[in-house]
């Protein structure tokens, strides 16, 4: 089967089911393909692929739909699965189905951690924002669920800033971006940085909605938090940087003297 797949790389379709596969057999139909064009559907049900056959899988990264039915696939094989979603941008559904040694409730957390890394505000960015379904017997938490459901928003950045904003929730830290633009013989620093951060919060009210986000852990975003957090990091940047902001004049009297020069 391997050396039959290897003369075709633009199939979109490949399924195996009641085909006895056992995880020996599935390394060299994983290597057959994969160096195909972009694969929308592959079904292995009805196998005998466990847990080494499900970490091969785990590599492929150019399918979008994959399905594992009745076969010996564990917690260990799926958290291969979880751990694939770092960097597999790809994969939209991942469904399984009567593999009896597997319980989701057991590597959940894996999969929320994939789709949501809150250690810091760029592991939240870099996380997964395209898988859309992950279907098995058990029932999903609450959080699996919703991040799932924020992942089918097709616009990908808005999906990202939900994210940190629902569950990276302390004032986020601008320091690292005060020398984002300092050259190696300038130790000064500059406000280059500070647009982009309100164009960021700008983004991130509309990415929220006119009023509120909800998510299933009822937490919620109102438009006067966003505009707290701006505030927070404009406030940064001025008292890091305060010689660089020009105060204005209270001296109306100064101002108009001033135009007049200026006429």
């Amino acid at each position: 089967m391997a050396d039959i797949l290897r003369g075709f790389t633009n199939l979109r379709e490949i399924t195996y089911i009641h085909s006895n596969i056992t995880d020996d057999q599935i390394l060299p139909i994983v290597e057959a393909i994969r160096g195909y064009n972009l694969i929308d559907y592959l079904h292995l049900g009805y196998n005998r692929i466990g847990n080494a056959g499900c970490e091969a899988l785990s590599t492929l990264q150019n399918v979008t739909k994959v399905i594992l039915g009745n076969n010996r696939i564990g917690n260990e094989g799926m958290v291969s699965f979880a751990n694939s979603l770092f960097e597999n941008n790809n994969l939209r559904e991942l469904i399984i189905y009567n593999n009896n040694p597997f319980d989701l409730r057991n590597v959940e957390d894996e999969f929320c951690k994939s789709l949501c890394n809150t250690s810091s505000v760029n592991d939240v960015y870099t996380s997964n924002h395209t898988i859309e379904t992950i279907h098995v017997r058990a029932n999903k938490g609450a959080k699996l669920h919703s991040l799932l459901q924020m992942n089918k928003n097709t616009n990908k950045r808005h999906v990202a800033i939900k994210k940190i904003l629902l569950y990276y929730t302390s004032e986020f830290d601008m320091e690292p971006l005060f020398d984002l633009s300092v050259k190696e013989d300038d130790s000064e620093r500059d406000l280059k940085a500070m647009p982009h951060v309100i164009s960021w919060f700008e983004t991130a009210a509309e990415a929220s909605g006119v009023r509120r986000l909800y998510n299933l852990e009822k937490r919620k975003i109102l438009v006067k938090d966003l505009e707290k957090r701006k505030l927070s990091a404009i406030h940064q940047f001025v008292t890091a940087m305060p010689m660089l902001f020009v105060p204005a004049s209270r001296d109306k009297g100064v101002d108009k003297k001033r135009k007049r020069s200026i006429g």
